[in-house]
């Protein structure tokens, strides 16, 4: 639409005949009445995008512009200028429509005389920048824990989802597997891997980034090292994550390692575990971590109640303050099970973090036994080995 307030052209012919001087030839005289808009320049949708910068321009005809009135309809910001080329940012919500708006521009000269005109325009969707890793991904060893730390960032300031996904044999297991990173804390990140088993472990950590609409995938990869306990002949209870936050789970894993004797059962195996952790109620798991409640996919793995003090359905009885009982039989049902050889993991269950704090994880010595095949009770376990938690 064109509004016109003082610009006019008049083209007047005057056809002048004198007749004292001689006849003259007619002219035509060009009367110029002000400033015209010929042309407006506006974004492009398909290369000027929201949230990018552009400069409006217009291209006028007759006298000089003085002075210039932008306004932008609400699609850009500032929404309004007096520049006579301002460059503004585009505005538009989304990431898939453009977004269209009406504009108007003004233009006036010396002596006041002005042209206006309204133009349309389209600001393409917001183009959104995948989050991004900042340099490599940190794969430090040590025993057998490995530490994986790595920073990230996102041109937008965008909230980003880190999911982590651990390819690792069982046994194997890592402190967290989804961080929620803001523009306030892009990291460094720091995330362990354990290795609870007595042999040595390839494991990959794939780290996907996600900011809700742009994903960004790395991966790092090692080897972690097997436990190395200090003495043979020992009971070992082995986190998967020594390192956790309030309200995570993590995975202990109780092995024997290296006896001296081949053992036919073990019988009244207490753990015991500080105020800050509680152990999750059918979580358990006989053998080797995997597989089902009950499945029997360890060397030691059939679960029978103890004599004395019944183990109740899920597999956790506290018998004080802080302690589970668990008996476990080797190869068979029952105390008279065949021996199974020198080693091997007993059983697994989670348990949860549920305040902050240091929290030690370990055995209660002196009810802790196991039987030979020929009956005979044995006592003599070198180093029962626990851990401390750190919960933050």
């Amino acid at each position: 639409m064109r509004k016109f307030y003082a610009f006019i052209t008049v083209i007047v012919v005057l056809s002048l005949l004198v007749t004292a001087c001689g006849s003259r030839r007619p002219g035509q005289v060009l009367i110029q009445l002000g400033p015209r808009i010929s042309d407006v320049d506006v974004p492009d949708p398909t290369v000027n995008f929201g949230n990018e910068q552009f400069t409006f321009s217009v291209t006028t005809t007759g006298p000089t512009v003085v002075a210039w009135e932008w306004d932008f309809g609400g699609g850009a910001n500032p929404n309004t200028s007096t520049a006579q080329a301002p460059t503004v940012t585009l505005l538009n919500t989304s990431y898939t429509d453009n977004a269209s708006y009406t504009g108007t521009v003004t233009v006036t000269d010396a002596d006041g005389r002005s042209d206006e005109m309204d133009f349309d325009y389209e600001v393409g969707p917001l183009q959104n920048s995948a989050p991004e890793f900042v340099g490599d991904i940190g794969f430090a060893v040590a025993a057998n824990v490995a530490t994986v730390t790595f920073e990230i960032t996102d041109a937008e300031d965008d909230d980003v989802t880190i999911t982590l996904a651990l390819t690792a044999p069982d046994g194997v297991g890592i402190s967290d597997t989804e961080i929620a990173a803001t523009s306030a804390d892009y990291g460094p990140f720091e995330v362990t891997v354990t290795n609870s088993n007595f042999e040595e472990a390839a494991v990959t950590v794939d780290i996907t980034l996600d900011d809700g609409s742009l994903q960004a995938t790395d991966s790092v990869s090692g080897n972690i090292p097997g436990i190395t306990p200090e003495n043979s002949n020992s009971i070992l209870a082995i986190p998967s994550a020594t390192n956790v936050s309030v309200g995570d789970t993590f995975t202990v894993t109780v092995y024997v390692y290296d006896l001296t004797n081949a053992a036919a059962y073990f019988n009244s195996i207490f753990l015991t575990y500080g105020d800050g952790l509680s152990p999750v109620g059918g979580s358990w798991n006989l053998g080797a971590v995997g597989g089902g409640t009950w499945d029997k996919d360890g060397a030691y793995w059939e679960a029978f109640p103890d004599p004395v003090l019944p183990v109740g359905d899920a597999l956790f009885l506290t018998v004080e303050e802080g302690a589970v009982v668990v008996g476990c039989s080797a190869q068979g049902a029952g105390p008279t099970g065949t021996a199974v050889g020198a080693g091997g993991p007993l059983f697994n269950f989670q348990m949860t973090a549920d305040t902050a704090g240091e929290w030690d994880l370990a055995f209660q010595t002196a009810d802790t036994y196991y039987t030979e095949p020929d009956g005979s009770t044995q006592h003599s376990f070198d180093d029962e080995v626990g851990a401390t938690i750190t919960v933050s």
